[in-house]
């Protein structure tokens, strides 16, 4: 799950690490998928918090 505390920037700047580090290690793509559905839920449920 995402630290709420991490500053944006760092964050950003975890989540581009790790998407390299899974297309380059991750031949099937799951585990990328699976971080894309993550990132895409948790936005919806901030996008939710903000209305």
């Amino acid at each position: 799950m995402i630290d709420e505390k991490v500053q944006p920037k760092s964050l950003i700047e975890t989540i581009k690490q790790r998407i390299k580090y899974l297309e380059a290690n991750d031949p099937n793509n799951v585990s990328l998928e699976l971080l894309k559905q993550q990132i895409s839920d948790y936005v919806s449920r901030e996008n939710k918090n903000l209305k």
